[in-house]
């Protein structure tokens, strides 16, 4: 187990805080480099568990209309790795929102079993709840789901407990032994073709419930969405450098690795294929390029609001660059509007590397030009 994993673990021991994992718990090794975890705790030991976890690095991410979800994440330096909890407070179905709510939560905790250093549910527990996950969240069963179901299936030893479970969160038309055959046959068509009325049962038991989470989360998910364009929820990193220094290879690589979704945008004033554009409206060159900016900057707004990492390829700076030729006061002006036409970003990224490098790189221009780029 990655040791920053086996720490937290620990340390819910320690302070008795109830736990248990609630998917993958026999394949702990698989998180060593990184990945996402599904940890069961009761609400009234949230608290204490936010505050453990804070002091262990993990940051809570906003995440409105998610309810009973809460979203922890970290960095691991040591080993260059993400690892993001999905702690949920009790176990609801449901997509998008998780709106059918169950109590196979409070079953999970009091049979919850120790497997090595962690606690994961009894297998009859698990059994069910893994298999309403599939059908009702995701709507397939991957390969792995289906085996790990398929293993449960022959662990299962108290019958009637198991049945129990399925008359009230599956159908009281289905038994064990008919269920149980259709999982070790992997017959995964016959079992997702009971979706619809499997939610509709689930649904009966509080149906102006169920009606007001989806409403309540639909409408929360959409005003995280709008907050986030006045208060953008990621940042915008900029590359700046002439060329030939790597700003392209650099932002493909961060988009690859980093855990967060990345979007790509060029910012550059002096694209040829633009400048070409712009020679077919004479005299709105300035204004072509200060709209053709700032419709670049509001997607970037777009994306961040949508909790999107931007990183901008180049950015209206370029406008600073020395210019070969004399600039006359009406090209100065327009210079400085350009370069200061869009809110500056929240990071800039200078690759720095000498002229003649950069033209053995890229061959454009000349080293001196580009010596002086670089200056």
């Amino acid at each position: 187990m990655h040791p920053l994993l086996l720490r937290t673990f620990e340390d819910l021991a320690g302070e008795s805080i109830p736990y248990c994992i609630l998917r993958d718990g026999d394949r702990m090794e698989q998180y060593a480099n990184g990945g996402e975890i599904d940890l069961l705790v009761p609400r009234t030991h949230l608290k204490r568990l936010e505050s453990l976890l804070n002091r262990l690095g993990f940051l809570k991410l906003i995440a409105w209309g998610h309810t009973p979800h809460h979203f922890f994440v970290t960095y691991d330096k040591n080993s260059d790795i993400w690892i993001k909890l999905d702690v949920v407070t009790e176990i609801a179905y449901g997509h998008p929102s998780h709106a059918l709510q169950t109590n196979l939560g409070n079953f999970c905790i009091r049979n919850r079993r120790q497997s090595g250093q962690i606690y994961i549910p009894l297998p009859e527990d698990e059994l069910v709840t893994l298999l309403l996950h599939c059908v009702l969240d995701k709507g397939y069963v991957a390969p792995q789901r289906g085996a790990r179901l398929q293993m449960l299936c022959h662990q299962v030893k108290d019958e009637p407990y198991i049945s129990q479970l399925l008359v009230q969160y599956w159908s009281p038309a289905i038994h064990w032994p008919a269920l149980s055959n259709l999982i070790k046959n992997g017959d995964w068509t016959m079992l997702l073709a009971q979706r619809e009325a499997v939610a509709n049962h689930l649904a009966g038991f509080d149906r102006m419930g169920t009606f007001w989470r989806r409403t309540r989360d639909r409408l929360l998910r959409k005003l995280q969405c709008g907050v986030g364009y006045l208060q953008p929820r990621a940042p915008s990193v900029a590359l700046l450098a002439p060329d030939g220094a790597g700003k392209s290879t650099l932002a493909n690589g961060i988009q690859e690795a980093f855990y967060f979704p990345v979007r790509l945008l060029y910012m550059g004033l002096y694209q040829k294929r633009e400048q070409s554009d712009q020679k077919t409206i004479k005299g709105l060159g300035l204004a072509h390029k200060l709209g053709k900016q700032w419709q670049r900057y509001l997607f970037s707004r777009h994306y961040r609001a949508c909790g999107k990492l931007v990183i901008f390829d180049r950015y209206s700076y370029d406008a600073l660059l020395s210019s070969p030729k004399h600039l006359n006061l009406k090209s100065r002006i327009h210079r400085w509007l350009l370069a200061h036409c869009c809110p500056p970003p929240d990071l800039i990224l200078f690759l720095d590397a000498p002229g003649e490098l950069l033209y053995a790189r890229k061959g454009e221009h000349n080293p001196a030009a580009l010596e002086k780029q670089r200056q």
